[in-house]
Parts: structure tokens; C-alpha cells; sequence
């Protein structure tokens, strides 16, 4: 159960009668926004177009997500219908378990978090996914400051923004799990096996 309906800030109710607070998880402890975006490689690599992005600065900050439709911060990605394939790379923090079920619950998307195999949700939520991929090496996210001069293609990443954790990608959907085996970013997994509708070769089966 996800209930979808709160003041920002406020309890709500997920998964088994959980109760959470819900709280802005791109705010450092001195309340300042803090944003690190998606880098241009890792689309490049699993060749999908999505239908919406629901945790984006705005498709202005970020045009080399390729997603058609994008729910900023202003928007509550979380409180607004989804559709279509699903881009996320969500706040992370405390918030992630909530983001990851609303997408367990649409049924079509992929998710990129940190790698937190130690996490409970992780166990919850990844069971559920189709497959998932473990990134080689460490990713280098985009600051938010560093946003225009990377999509005007003018910026090299330091390796001082590598984040201290290696990162994961979880597909739920055929199409999206086939998409992450051929990416070649790293280890892909179908979870699912008894259910899996890819043969581990990455074809359909029909």
C-alpha cells in the first residue's frame, strides 16, 4: 500500500503499515538545494527514449535526458500520475524506498541509485525488478553547477565528484531489462528467473 496523500513534510503510510516522514531530500543540513544529475554516457548506453523523468531540475537543466515529459521538484513527481517508461534517479536519502515503490507499482522503468545491497529495501523492492545492473567503476554525477557547461558540452568531469559508493541500475519491464544487459555499463542480472521473460542471451522469448 502507497497512500498518495500528504502536506509536504508530513507521515504517510507505505508498504506494510510503515509509517515514514517524507521530507526534502535534496536539501544539505544548511537547507541549501544540492543536485547531482545523470551523466550523458549511461543513456547513450541503454539506447531507450523515456516517457517521463518524475524527479527532474527541468528538461532545460538536463536536455540529454531523454525523456519526453519531466516532473520537477515544483511539480511533486511523487504525488503525480506516471505513465509510459519511466526515467528515475530519485533523492536520495531516506526517501529512496518510497520513489522505489511508486515505480515497483507502475510496472515500467529504471530506477539509478546507489548500489546498497545492505539496504532492506533493496531486498524488498529489487526482488520485484526484472533486472539489474552494477555499474563498473565509480560514476561521476553532474553538479548542478556544472549542469550548462555540460550540456553545451564544455565541461570534464573531476574525478573529486566520483561519489563515495558504486551505483546500480534496476529495470523493471522486458524491454528495460534487455536494454540493461546490452548496455554494457556492468554485471547485468535478470531477477526474476522463474518469471523472466528474456533468455539469457537477451532475446525475447516469444
Amino acid at each position: 500500500m502507497l497512500v498518495l496523500s500528504r502536506a509536504k513534510d508530513e507521515s504517510i503510510i507505505i508498504g506494510d503499515d510503515v509509517e515514514i516522514t517524507i521530507v526534502d531530500a535534496r536539501r544539505n543540513a544548511a537547507g541549501k538545494t544540492v543536485e547531482w544529475y545523470t551523466p550523458k554516457h549511461i543513456f547513450d548506453a541503454l539506447g531507450l527514449v523515456f516517457d517521463l523523468d518524475p524527479c527532474s531540475p527541468g528538461r532545460a537543466v538536463v536536455p540529454w535526458v531523454p525523456a519526453r515529459e519531466h516532473y520537477t521538484l515544483e511539480d511533486d513527481g511523487l504525488m503525480k500520475k506516471w505513465h509510459g517508461n519511466v526515467w528515475m534517479n530519485p533523492p536520495y536519502g531516506k526517501n529512496t524506498p518510497v520513489w522505489l515503490e511508486r515505480l515497483v507499482m507502475h510496472g515500467t522503468g529504471v530506477a539509478f541509485l546507489f548500489s546498497r545491497t545492505d539496504a532492506k529495501w533493496f531486498h524488498r523492492f529489487v526482488s520485484m525488478a526484472d533486472a539489474i545492473c552494477f555499474v563498473k567503476g565509480r560514476v561521476s554525477f553532474i553538479h548542478e553547477r556544472n549542469a550548462a557547461a555540460y550540456a553545451e558540452e564544455d565541461f570534464e568531469q573531476d574525478r573529486a565528484e566520483r561519489p563515495g559508493a558504486g551505483s546500480m541500475l534496476i529495470g523493471y519491464g522486458a524491454e528495460n531489462a534487455l536494454a540493461l544487459d546490452r548496455s554494457g555499463l556492468g554485471l547485468t542480472l535478470f531477477v526474476r528467473k522463474s518469471e523472466n521473460p528474456c533468455t539469457p542471451q537477451g532475446e525475447v522469448v516469444e
